[in-house]
């Protein structure tokens, strides 16, 4: 039993569940192990005479494995206070911590082992690296949730963290179980994810669609044909009712079936295991035109609604009402924030151009029956020209260094045939080097300028950091602190440009208020009575350049509003903005370039 193995842990353990997209046969790249603090080569003679150090990853861009751990329940033996209860849960991950320590020979705290790992033990979680990969187990929470549950009068605080609480740990678990079946049934439909996150990522809408949406909606694709006789509509609107047997089919009726569908008028209901009831179907239906009332522009843009979301659910393991909101209403899970309105908008258009060039470009391959640039043709779904940059109000172009695979970026020209395989040595016999293998091998290997020596007779080393994407993190906190100003757009596999787009309010002179002063300055020209502040872009876009001193090379604005050209003064026969020299094809503003429409 895993509980006994472990030591003096009190409970024992009923379950380990996956959390992790890897798991499900879902990420977009394998778990990467960490290469060994012994490598390989120094096991070869030659090898070990020519080199005297190898180099390893430092920091990891890749994130730990999420596991959970399910404990049998007996609420004799938790406390009965909240925050008693995570002291409790900290104190459980040590002793499994200990006892991973005598059962895997790791260890705990400062000491390390001859692989130079170490198990890293948090409030929340703890890291467990085993054999080049990195662990991040949890304990599912469920006497917590009995006892948040239980609460007669609980605080907003208490709201809160019942609903991050039954997100991260309950509604996953089930959502993991769920996608894990249809992955299984169908091994297209893994690579039909893949495919959907690339495309995601490619068109920089990194984090502006969750990736449990991209899941279910291809489980929507691959289980239409089995809901053929419930819901004739839908199977016609896709491309028929047979399940697409190849990853390029299914990525076809993704795209089809995200253009398609009336986002505005319909629900979007995903029930592969068929557990919703023709009540529950027509219940979504009415609550769904309640929620977007005469003008069709309330609710959550997408509506994706699953039967994780069903309100007053019951958790068999949980042994409570698991409600998806305060009232007994369906709302979406993980659309229920993102993606906004003018993001699902811009996916479904792209969504809409992808397919019709996918559809162009087999027709005239067949026709033509020539394989010149088909390939090229092929991946062009997955860059973005320069007429779509254009369409940005400012360009942020981060450092080089932080990228780890290049081939990804969104703006990719060098290699165009970036999805294809390619072979270096056709005469030499060499191996196949395609360009999944050198994604898998760079990510491996992290940051080039993090990379650490390791030697033949030195043992051990420091331990390595997990999951660390400074570009991710400073657009997420660019996200949190701006957005009711603009929208932020990224690739998250090469960050190398982040595009921001104002939102129309910004250029919108207002009232003033002392309450909502952050941001605004006074409107030069046309006073009026209800307009005497505008937003301040250019202070906005001072704060994000030192936010992000140590990750931006360069700005460049595209959208000329953001300019106060009142400001503009001619000094010398030349232009000055706030006392900076410019010249005609560029303006620069305490360091920010602007591109001027002329150009």
């Amino acid at each position: 039993e895993p509980s006994k193995r472990l030591g003096h842990v009190p409970m024992s353990i009923e379950a380990v569940e996956g959390l992790c997209p890897s798991l499900r046969y879902s990420s977009l790249f394998p778990p990467c192990p960490m290469l060994d603090h012994n490598p390989i080569g120094y096991n070869d003679s030659k090898s070990s005479k020519k080199k005297k150090h190898h180099k390893t990853a430092g920091v990891l861009s890749t994130d730990p494995i999420h596991i959970q751990i399910r404990f049998e329940s007996c609420t004799s033996k938790w406390p009965t206070d909240v925050n008693a209860m995570g002291a409790a849960k900290c104190a459980l991950l040590t002793q499994i911590a200990d006892g991973l320590d005598t059962e895997l020979k790791l260890v705990v705290g400062s000491k390390t082992s001859s692989s130079g790992t170490k198990i890293l033990v948090t409030p929340l979680y703890m890291d467990v690296p085993y054999r080049g990969y990195c662990f991040r187990v949890s304990i599912r929470p469920n006497e917590e949730l009995i006892l948040l549950e239980n609460l007669k009068s609980p605080t907003k605080e208490a709201l809160e963290l019942k609903r991050v609480l039954l997100r991260k740990h309950i509604i996953s678990a089930s959502h993991h179980t769920t996608i894990h079946a249809i992955n299984t049934r169908h091994p297209a439909a893994s690579a039909t994810t893949r495919l959907a996150q690339r495309w995601l990522h490619a068109h920089m809408l990194s984090g502006l669609i969750p990736l449990e949406a991209l899941e279910l909606l291809v489980a929507k694709v691959f289980t239409l044909a089995e809901e053929e006789e419930d819901n004739k509509s839908d199977i016609s609107i896709v491309g028929g009712s047979r399940t697409p047997g190849s990853a390029f089919s299914g990525f076809l009726r993704f795209l089809q079936l995200l253009v398609s569908h009336d986002w505005v008028r319909q629900p979007l209901i995903v029930d592969p295991q068929h557990h919703l009831t023709d009540i529950d179907v027509q219940t979504i239906h009415s609550q769904f035109e309640m929620l977007r009332g005469k003008n069709k522009n309330g609710g959550p843009p997408m509506f994706l609604i699953s039967s994780h979301d069903k309100p007053n659910r019951t958790d068999k393991k949980l042994k409570v009402g698991v409600t998806s909101t305060d009232t007994d209403v369906w709302m979406p899970t993980y659309t229920r924030q993102n993606p906004e309105r003018m993001v699902l908008a811009r996916a479904v258009e792209l969504a809409k151009r992808s397919y019709d060039h996918l559809i162009q470009t087999t027709m005239s391959c067949c026709d033509n029956k020539k394989k010149g640039n088909e390939d090229d043709a092929y991946a062009a779904i997955f860059r973005e020209n320069s007429s779509s940059l254009q369409s940005y109000s400012v360009l942020l172009r981060a450092d080089h260094n932080l990228i780890v695979d290049p081939d990804c970026s969104s703006m990719n020209r060098s290699n165009d045939g970036s999805l294809l395989i390619h072979n270096q040595s056709e005469n030499s016999g060499a191996d196949l080097h395609t360009p999944f293998s050198r994604s898998m091998e760079r990510l491996a290997m992290g940051h080039k300028f993090a990379q650490k020596k390791l030697y033949r007779n030195v043992e051990g080393g420091d331990a390595v950091l997990y999951g660390w994407q400074p570009i991710r993190d400073f657009v997420q906190s660019l996200r949190h602190r701006y957005k009711n100003y603009a929208v932020f757009f990224y690739n998250e596999l090469a960050p190398d440009v982040i595009g921001i787009l104002w939102r129309p309010t910004v250029f919108t002179s207002q009232s003033y208020s002392a309450m909502t002063s952050e941001y605004k300055c006074p409107v030069v020209d046309k006073w009026q009575a209800d307009s005497l502040v505008i937003c301040n872009s250019e202070e906005i876009l001072g704060e994000i350049k030192t936010l992000g001193r140590d990750l931006i090379v360069d700005v460049k604005i595209l959208d000329d509003r953001s300019v106060k050209r009142k400001h503009i003064s001619e000094h010398d026969g030349n232009d000055c903005v706030n006392g900076v020299k410019v010249n005609d094809k560029h303006k620069k503003i305490k360091g920010v370039v602007v591109e001027d429409d002329s150009s």
